[in-house]
């Protein structure tokens, strides 16, 4: 490859000077120098010509690009390159005269001829006797002077790393079949190179045996075929049965490939390899390709994907028997540089491969050979390089990536050095690393990490000088890094001070994602993943010597939105560097001059899982949830790896006592379930009032979002009547309720997701205080009865697998969908209720969204403190005032610290100058599961309990506390700097802690939607609550002559189960050990 293509990089631009555009005539370009040549044409910007003995050479040539393609055994080429413009220079290895002197008269005006290496064939002199204005050329690398081959060897070596040109076609012999390669070459069949390879020391014998075990199909095809090329035989054994490698055939004789595949976790037949002796009796190279990219967390994965993760790690004990039936000289195992350095992250998948390597030591100790290869990031076959995130975090780690090429290259050391070490002793580790390290890089980020270089790595350290910072540059801890800012940005103007904060952020930014991106993008949507969003967090800490929330990134999604956080924090505004005051921000938000709380709330007629024990007097809350309903679905029905089998479900939600609302059965049939809750609610919380509701001035505000009873509509093929658009319809929802009671306020059907309920709570707040109406029945309902949503939901990951909500503990993994309704009327002081004692006043409500946050379906902090600010600074009141907490609290391992450390900024952040009680935090999801559109007002019931019996209802199954929470904690009462500023999470049943000066109690109800909605509500309590004021429909109306109405026909009783049909068959699964079926028993 130097050679050829040296000269040509000699004859273009040395010797005669190719211009852009120029006709370059190639001679027998179907050699090394001709193909060199066509690669190398193009890129100068030029046209190639070319001649070729064979038409099978010239349609390669075609193929390659060439504009002009002629016979090289006759003189027919003129004509034909004059017809397509002529050419400027000639590259000639052609000896014949008249072939010489046709090709000069080929060329154009002032045209230039290059003679190859054909020294006494032609001269100047006779050149010019031909053509006159033709400059004439020599070109013989072996009488360049080293000094200009040097030159021309790194501007190949440059232009390879380009890309620009690539290793040309060439067969190789063996210095055994020299006089092949002599015979071959003499009778010009062949294209490109024709190469000699001298023997080296290696244990790769031709004719031998190898074994690949595991590993990707690309790894394992460029394993396959490097042995293939050494003339070795193969064996192939693969895990998956429907993946092969494709055989390979080596040049005059064909190269035997077997492949074997195993199905999940079958086991090696060892007695299938026996019956191929090529296989077994000289198989003297293993190699192991490991393939741990299944191996996560155990938690995230199903029973089916858990066995193929194990059957990988049973191709270990496959190895060890397929040793025991060869005749093994050595074995080679594929194993990571994360067993070297470790992997952030990915601890397991580290132990993985640090097993390969003890495994490899291990044999080494029993008089074995295997060696282990701790690789680097492959191109194109590695598992790395699959995942672009992946691959850019390598690459920030100052790590490079391998090629093709450089890693069969390392391979192939790697094998000699075995090959000559066999019975060398156990003196020799038998472990390598290969990993193209760039140290700079890489040094610099191990001494940002640990201050020290390692061992391992003290023979570089001397390539990269000490980076890190000392004096007021060091990184500082905590608030006390704002003295070594103010430093730096003394005597700076206000738009200087910001332009350094934002260019800090932006050049960390830049180092972890390895681009830049917009100031006003969303990091997450420009390809930052979580690990990266940790180092930035990280990166800015360091840079600016603050202590930062792990969730920055989250909270504030984009560099604009981190620059402006931080300048809230160092105070990089008009009076100067300096902490700010997140109590100054608060009492600076809040009104002067409180709003009246004329507003109350009470009747609340609540259906929830759990709700017999739940509505007692000093009964603890107990955990509502169970395996789905058989009614509702069978759990085998959602298509997931893992189902979600759990859930808190209503029970009777078929029947309906359609004669009391005069709805007939046809109607009641049709009528989404939701709608008949919400009636009979409705009627629960209208039955204890002392006066009747005025018809002329209520409104009806419902928070709805789900459409399956509509979905089972469809199925069961109903015939299309007049009460199918008003059974399903969720606008109809709140109309149907104003139409039944005959209100005429306004009435509205409200769909935010999760926060649907307490934003018809706050609808319904505002409409009183602006005089739309006098008085409200807000709602929420939900009912899950398809398994659609479910299993979307599962699929995004949203969904606990044990179907608990673990609420601020540190095994949080998602939410358990649940289902409910709840009522309760809102009335004013001057309404036709006014003279109703209330459980509660509602002292304030406040609806903002996320807007352009770190994703769609995200959490984000700043706009959850602002929906808390702006509902106190509407009631008027401090943060300190706030004894407890409603939380939205779906147990998520991002929401929760999200949510905690909104909250701690807003309330535990904000200095006071009395001791004060500590903030109590409830999630009352714990023990109904996530009722989504009904979650708000469920919560408003659950403080509305807490409040009227001055208790803290428990967060169940809180174990550990999540670390981030406790963070956020942290940082917000060191920010702080109160008293007594501390929070309570409460796992028992408790009275709340009081304070001195407690007047009244407040508690606030958070709901948070998926798509970016959220509310927030204050409840006050004044003594005037008594708990009689909620119950269940059940509770408050006398009997129900309720009867069934649903779309499906009621389950046989003996029916057990209903397993997935199969074709045109249906199975059902009977128990006969029931009580039911004692009849049977005789």
């Amino acid at each position: 490859m130097p050679t050829v293509f040296v000269t040509v990089d000699m004859s273009l631009r040395r010797s005669c000077g190719m211009l852009p555009l120029d006709g370059v005539l190639v001679h027998a370009a179907s050699g090394g120098v001709g193909l060199a040549a066509l690669q190398a044409i193009p890129s100068m910007g030029g046209r190639a010509f070319s001649t070729a003995g064979q038409p099978t050479k010239r349609a390669l040539l075609r193929g390659l690009g060439s504009v002009g393609v002629c016979s090289s055994r006759d003189t027919r080429f003129v004509d034909c390159f004059a017809q397509l413009g002529g050419v400027g220079l000639v590259l000639n290895s052609l000896t014949s005269t008249g072939l010489v002197g046709a090709s000069l008269s080929c060329l154009v005006p002032c045209g230039r001829f290059v003679e190859i290496g054909k020294r006494d064939v032609w001269s100047v002199d006779a050149c010019s006797m031909e053509r006159v204005d033709v400059s004439y050329g020599l070109v013989a690398v072996d009488f360049l002077p080293p000094r200009v081959v040097g030159a021309a060897l790194c501007s190949l070596s440059r232009a390879c790393c380009l890309g620009l040109v690539h290793a040309l076609t060439h067969i190789v012999h063996g210095m055994g079949s020299t006089s092949s390669a002599l015979r071959q070459m003499s009778q010009a069949k062949h294209v490109g190179k024709v190469v000699v390879r001298s023997p080296c020391s290696s244990v790769l014998v031709p004719s031998s045996c190898s074994a690949l075990f595991g590993g990707t199909i690309v790894m394992q095809s460029l394993v396959s075929g490097w042995l293939v090329e050494h003339g070795c035989l193969y064996v192939s054994v693969r895990h998956d049965a429907h993946q092969h490698i494709v055989p390979h055939f080596g040049q005059g004789r064909s190269t035997v490939c077997i492949s074997l595949s195993l199905c999940e976790h079958e086991r090696l037949d060892v007695d299938s390899l026996i019956c191929f002796p090529a296989a077994t009796s000289q198989t003297n190279l293993l190699f192991y390709l490991s393939s741990f990219e299944k191996l996560k967390s155990f938690e995230d994965k199903s029973v089916k994907a858990c066995q193929g993760t194990v059957s990988e790690g049973l191709l270990l004990k496959q190895w060890e028997s397929f040793c025991a039936i060869s005749a093994l000289t050595q074995g080679v195992l594929f194993s990571s540089v994360a067993s070297l350095l470790g992997s952030p992250g990915q601890s397991n998948y580290s132990a993985a491969n640090a097993a390969l390597d003890a495994w490899a030591h291990a044999q080494r100790l029993r008089g074995g050979v295997a060696v282990s290869v701790q690789w680097g990031a492959w191109s194109g076959g590695g598992m790395a390089t699959q995942d672009s995130s992946t691959a850019l975090r390598v690459e920030r780690t100052g790590m490079g990536v391998l090629s093709a090429d450089e890693g069969l290259g390392a391979l192939r050391g790697v094998v000699m050095e075995a090959g000559s070490r066999v019975g060398s002793g156990l003196g020799w580790s038998g472990q390598f690393a290969a990993v193209p390290f760039v140290w700079d890089a890489f040094l610099r980020n191990v001494q940002r990490s640990s201050s020290t270089i390692p061992g391992l790595f003290l023979e570089f350290a001397d390539q990269v000088p000490a980076v890190l910072p000392t004096g007021e540059e060091a990184p500082l801890v905590g608030t006390s890094g704002t003295s070594g800012l103010a430093g730096r940005f003394a005597g700076m103007s206000v738009a200087d001070r910001r332009a350094q904060l934002s260019s800090q952020v932006q050049e960390t930014v830049r180092q972890v994602m390895g681009t830049d991106v917009d100031v006003e993008e969303p990091l997450m949507a420009a390809g930052l993943d979580s690990l990266g969003a940790v180092e930035v967090r990280n990166g800015i800490e360091r840079s600016v010597g603050l202590e930062l929330p792990g969730t920055l990134v989250f909270d504030y999604p984009s560099i604009s939105a981190i620059s402006g956080y931080l300048e809230d924090c160092l105070g990089v505004g008009e009076d100067g560097p300096g902490l700010a005051s997140s109590a100054s921000i608060v009492a600076g938000e809040m009104a002067d001059s409180a709003l009246d709380s004329s507003v109350h709330v009470g009747n609340v007629c609540s259906r929830f899982p759990g709700e017999d024990v739940a509505v007692e007097v000093g009964a603890p809350p107990v955990d509502g949830i169970g395996v789905v309903l058989y009614e509702r679905w069978g759990v085998d029905s959602v298509s997931s790896d893992a189902p979600a089998r759990f859930a808190g479900n209503l029970r009777g939600t078929d029947l309906f006592d359609g004669a009391l609302y005069g709805v007939s059965s046809t109607e009641a049939s049709l009528m989404d379930a939701q709608q008949r809750l919400l009636l009979e609610s409705a009627l629960c919380s209208l039955s204890s009032c002392p006066g009747r509701v005025s018809s002329s001035s209520t409104g009806a505000f419902v928070g709805i979002s789900g459409t399956d009873y509509g979905k089972l509509v469809s199925l069961s093929r109903q015939t299309i009547g007049p009460y199918t658009a008003t059974g399903g319809t969720l606008s109809v929802a709140s109309g149907r309720l104003s139409y039944t009671y005959g209100w005429k306020g306004p009435a509205l059907s409200v769909d935010t997701a999760c926060s649907s309920s307490l934003v018809a709570t706050h609808v319904s707040f505002s409409s009183i205080r602006l005089g739309a109406c006098e008085d409200a029945l807000a709602a929420g309902v939900n009912l899950t009865l398809a398994p659609d949503t479910t299993s979307m939901f599962q699929s995004a990951g949203m969904l606990a697998l044990d179907g608990r909500c673990k609420t601020l503990d540190a095994a949080a993994s998602g939410y358990v969908r649940g289902e409910a309704c709840v009522s309760l009327l809102v009335w004013s002081s001057s309404s036709s209720l006014g003279g109703m004692d209330g459980l509660a006043a509602l002292r304030a409500t406040s609806v903002n969204q996320d807007g352009r946050s770190s994703s769609l379906t995200a959490p984000n902090g700043p706009s959850q403190q602002e929906a808390v600010r702006s509902a106190l600074r509407l009631a008027g009141l401090p943060p300190q005032e706030l004894d407890m907490v409603q939380m939205h609290g779906t147990g998520t391992s991002l929401g929760d610290p999200i949510e905690v450390g909104a909250l701690s900024a807003v309330v535990l952040g904000a200095s006071c100058t009395s001791a004060r009680s500590p903030l109590v935090l409830t999630a009352g999801k714990s023990g109904t599961g996530h009722t989504e559109p009904a979650a708000g007002l469920l919560g408003v019931s659950k403080a509305l309990l807490g409040l009227s019996q001055a208790d803290c209802l428990p967060i169940l199954h809180l174990r550990l506390v999540n670390p981030h929470v406790s963070s956020a904690l942290s940082m917000a009462e060191k920010h702080g700097g109160g008293l007594g500023t501390s929070c309570l999470m409460p796992r028992e049943g408790s009275s709340l802690p009081l304070g001195p000066a407690s007047q009244s109690l407040v508690s606030g109800v958070s709901a948070f939607a998926f798509q970016g909605t959220n509310a927030h509500a204050l409840l006050g309590l004044g003594g005037t609550g008594a708990c009689s004021g909620s119950g269940s429909p059940s509770s408050r109306v006398r009997a129900w002559h309720r009867e069934r109405h649903w779309v499906w026909p009621r389950p046989h009783a003996l029916v057990h189960g209903a397993p997935m049909a199969s074709g045109s068959t249906q199975t059902l699964e009977v128990r006969l050990d029931k009580a039911l079926a004692s009849s049977l028993w005789d």
